[in-house]
């Protein structure tokens, strides 16, 4: 088990590892087969099954987002409830207008069928790829933002999003939110994320700091 760890750690995903892999690192002091390392694994619980799906985050990454952690941990529960004026973030939905996109839609949201091993592959038991299904889907890019417990912001942005789109949105929408729920203030500040395409770009820097909106970025591929 150290020895399969141990080399899984090392291909850091880039490369499978096999059971003859895990015999020879594993330096076994008696000659067995590769099928007595097999079943006794199987015996553990291991065996192979498909990789879980997660955003792929880097070592500089999960430093930046340690490092911010343990800044921001520092701060009381009242500082994100009184000192922090929204939370905020932007959603793509399908949007499906005919019946036959509803139907993808639909398609993605089934997880299995009561079916036989050998009807796997049979049209209806299968499952389409979203990232061919929704090829020609239209979408909305809704951004909400969140305060005081509920939901102060809820615009759609439109089908393109850039920096210029989302510096209309703090001029506009954004800063009369705030506003509605805190006042009127000489500035706000705001908790978002790093997409450096809207939110991060040099319109949307000089649009924040026209309308006194400060923000709390959130490192590279947050949770």
């Amino acid at each position: 088990m150290q020895a399969r760890r141990r080399l899984i750690k090392n291909a850091a995903g880039e490369s499978a590892v096999t059971y003859a892999m895990i015999m020879d690192e594993a330096s076994l002091d008696k000659d067995v087969s590769k099928r007595v390392v097999e079943e006794t694994l199987k015996a553990e619980g291991v065996r192979y099954r498909p990789a879980r799906r997660k955003i792929y985050l880097t070592k500089k990454d999960a430093q930046v987002r340690k490092a911010w952690a343990q800044r921001m941990i520092r701060r009381p529960a009242r500082y994100w409830a009184e000192e922090v004026h929204a939370f905020m973030d932007n959603k793509s939905w399908p949007l499906p207008l005919t019946a036959k996109q509803r139907g993808r839609v639909r398609a993605q949201k089934i997880s299995g069928h009561l079916r036989l091993p050998s009807e796997g592959t049979e049209q209806g038991f299968t499952r389409p790829r979203t990232s061919h299904s929704f090829v020609g889907l239209p979408s909305i890019n809704v951004c909400a933002a969140v305060a005081k417990d509920r939901v102060a912001l809820w615009h759609e942005c439109g089908p393109k999003w850039n920096g210029g789109v989302a510096a209309e949105v703090y001029k506009g929408p954004l800063c009369k939110a705030l506003r509605r729920a805190w006042g009127v203030r000489e500035g706000y500040q705001i908790d978002e994320d790093g997409d450096r395409r809207g939110w991060q770009s040099k319109k949307s820097i000089t649009a924040k700091s026209e309308v006194g909106i400060r923000a709390i970025t959130l490192p590279p591929r947050a949770p």
